[in-house]
């Protein structure tokens, strides 16, 4: 039977051959050890300069689990508490609106703030600026009580734990990240939160197919994502908006610092680093407010998806995907960690496809 590589090698060439993907990687461990490692495809649709496992893509919302570990290791630390008001580290957040003092880190973590819309009046600028954009959060009304709405934080997520990190920590989103996860784990050249101006002919184009058109975004009323920022792909291929730093939107990586990062998540870990105990695992992958009609699940800042498969097995799967497709996650039971990137946006994209031929071919439940 040929092996998960071959399988997942022979499926992205049928994919790229029909045009239903341009540019991809996936990397994928198994029991702390690499199974999949794939580069294939072209960057860009002028140059076609091929996909290496050095290119970078932007991943937008798998932005959002590195920023949850940044949280986690600060918590492992005693450094805060996921229930601290976040007013208590950044008192400014709640001088305006003296309502936001009952806003916790983990109502941010599990999108329950109240803080899911980015303010008004800001632009490009604005949102290259972080302390522009900090500023303006924390003048921001909140839309409504923590706690009883769950509505997804898209970009406001990563500057509100971003802010409060850089308040505890001293050291930037972008400087932690290198220190706490990319160096570990040896990505100091693969995983960025604003990359430096050197590293960008190494970042793949984003391409975009939708059948439905882009959406019409009424910006005259409080948005989480904006109309100005749309269509994001065209966003986040300009150099300003990819070298400022937005953890819950704009992180830049390659497939193998997703799939490392979530490996360091396992038991055990990966190559000797586990960056969280299972203690502290078993915490952040718990449902949070399961009452609560949102259109995900959360637990602690990661998605919280629990599988059946058709064998009738269950397992875990934590992590975050992006807009457009790409993936990171973990499944706790299998112990699978899974970075998928790519850059051709499409509203037919074909993950499921990828995970089922994934876990078939390393004899798992599908």
């Amino acid at each position: 039977m040929p092996t998960a590589q071959q399988q997942l090698t022979d499926l992205f060439s049928q994919l790229i051959d029909e045009g239903s993907e341009w540019g991809v990687q996936l990397m994928a461990y198994h029991h702390g050890e690499c199974v999949v490692d794939i580069a294939m495809g072209v960057m860009d649709d002028q140059s076609k300069q091929p996909v290496t496992k050095e290119t970078l893509f932007p991943v937008f919302s798998v932005s959002k689990g590195f920023m949850a570990t940044l949280i986690h290791k600060l918590a492992s630390d005693g450094k805060l508490d996921y229930e601290m008001p976040i007013a208590d580290i950044w008192p400014e957040f709640a001088a305006v609106h003296k309502e936001k003092s009952a806003i916790t880190i983990k109502h941010v973590m599990s999108h329950v703030s109240g803080m899911q819309f980015m303010p008004m009046g800001i632009g490009m600028t604005e949102f290259c600026n972080w302390d522009a954009m900090c500023d303006a959060i924390a003048k921001q009304k909140p839309a409504n009580a923590p706690g009883e709405v769950m509505e997804y934080h898209a970009i406001t997520y990563g500057f509100l734990l971003g802010e409060v990190a850089r308040r505890i920590d001293g050291r930037s989103v972008s400087a932690m990240l290198q220190d706490e996860i990319a160096l570990p784990l040896g990505l100091e050249n693969e995983l960025f939160m604003g990359i430096p101006a050197d590293v960008e002919k190494r970042v793949a184009t984003l391409m975009h197919i939708f059948d439905d058109g882009q959406p019409v975004v009424d910006d005259s009323i409080p948005q989480a994502i904006p109309g100005w920022t749309q269509p994001l792909h065209q966003m986040m291929n300009q150099s300003t908006a990819r070298q400022s730093c937005s953890p819950g939107s704009g992180g830049i990586m390659t497939a193998r610092a997703i799939a490392r990062h979530y490996a360091s998540l396992l038991p055990g870990g990966v190559d000797g680093v586990q960056l969280l105990d299972d203690q502290r695992m078993d915490t952040v992958t718990t449902e949070q407010y399961p009452h609560l009609d949102g259109n995900n699940r959360f637990g602690l800042g990661y998605t919280y998806s629990p599988v059946t498969y058709t064998d009738g097995s269950t397992c875990l799967q934590f992590g975050h995907g992006g807009f457009g497709g790409a993936q990171g996650f973990a499944d706790r039971t299998c112990e699978l960690a899974v970075g998928f990137t790519h850059n051709l946006y499409c509203s037919a994209h074909q993950g499921e496809q990828i995970k089922s031929t994934l876990r078939e071919a390393l004899g798992l439940p599908v």
